[in-house]
């Protein structure tokens, strides 16, 4: 079973990443020296950036800060490994090649979830660990426990959005199976989303006051954001365990927490997305569409517009796509509603 999964891992991987065979020891040890001299150029750019946070801005050096950080790297993580399994799970073009090997539908489960790992992983040693060993110099409390204890949320945190991730494609894989088949809905909810985006940049906008002098603002800024920071740490979760911990606060209660979600979070995907994977991945695919079209072909005078409806079908067909050509067109009125409406309330004289 670990032969397979190492298997169909590396074939994932390789695809993906490139990967090949080092061709000497010293081509190895020039590569391990790039990326140690990168860990410390990242390392000593975050101890700069904690240092105008704290010393030069005034936010308050506590673990509200560390939690603050974590939830929102872990929170952006959770949406990407959501939106990234969606695709590679369920709707991945391999799924195809990659059930029909003779291995068990658990282990091509087991090994895409295992690269999504790898890829947190890789992301967690290039910017949660230089961030909390720029934490532990600033605030120094830099000893051999913290360092233990980074090493080990190094490899635990990274596990987190991948879990969530792997859950949580499956009530996102039943929504947009429904936005697909009502595409009135889709269209409907689409512009109530930019609407209601519109509306909030509005309110947000409205708090600006006139005339808005930024230097006499500073300290209500700053006491904003230390409000902001510890209201959103509210709703961390075990991420505040997370904090505790780094600042060497009930260390081991702290950390038993977090195992235990991890455990949790383990036995939720074990029992609920690894069994229904096999079906839900072969109802996704394109060759096991029963949408039935109605009507036939018609044929039109105007070749010019054929051209533009098959060029805007297939812009829509998928999201990322679809995000990808038009993002700039939604985003520029928005951009302009801001930069007007600060613009507007500077004092100029």
């Amino acid at each position: 079973m670990f032969r397979r999964i190492k298997i169909l891992t590396l074939l994932q991987l390789s695809d993906r990443l490139k990967l090949k065979k080092s061709e000497s020891i010293k081509g190895t040890i020039a590569k391990i020296g790039i990326a140690l001299f990168t860990l410390a150029i990242i390392t000593a750019i975050c101890s700069v950036l904690i240092y105008v946070l704290c010393d030069l801005l005034s936010i308050p050096k506590n673990n509200n800060l560390i939690t603050f950080i974590i939830f929102f790297l872990q929170a952006m993580s959770i949406i990407s490994c959501t939106a990234g399994l969606l695709k590679t799970l369920y709707l991945g073009k391999d799924n195809a090649i990659l059930l029909s090997y003779p291995a068990h539908h658990v282990e091509v489960f087991l090994s895409k979830l295992l690269v999504f790992y790898i890829y947190e992983l890789i992301k967690s040693i290039f910017m949660i660990l230089p961030l909390l060993l720029g934490f532990g110099i600033m605030f120094e409390i830099l000893s051999f426990v913290y360092i233990i204890s980074v090493i080990l949320l190094v490899l635990i945190l990274p596990l987190f959005p991948v879990l969530i991730g792997a859950f949580l494609t499956m009530p996102v894989l039943f929504i947009n199976r429904f936005l697909n088949k009502f595409i009135v809905v889709k269209g409907t909810l689409a512009v109530s989303a930019l609407v209601g985006l519109f509306y909030v940049i509005y309110k947000v906008m409205e708090l600006i006051p006139v005339p808005l002098r930024i230097v006499a603002l500073y300290n209500t800024f700053i006491m904003e954001v230390t409000g902001f920071i510890t209201a959103v740490n509210k709703y961390a979760l075990f991420y505040k365990n997370i904090g505790n911990l780094l600042t060497n606060n009930n260390y081991f209660a702290n950390l038993g927490i977090v195992i235990a979600v991890l455990l949790g979070l383990v036995i939720l995907v074990a029992a609920l997305a690894m069994p229904l994977y096999f079906g839900l991945a072969s109802k996704s695919s394109e060759q096991a569409n029963v949408k039935k079209h109605r009507g036939g072909n018609k044929a039109h005078n105007n070749t010019f517009f054929t051209f533009v409806k098959k060029e805007w079908l297939l812009s829509i067909r998928n999201l990322s796509d679809f995000i990808g050509n038009y993002a700039f067109m939604f985003a520029t009125p928005y951009v302009a509603f801001v930069m007007a409406s600060i613009f507007s309330a500077v004092d100029r004289n």
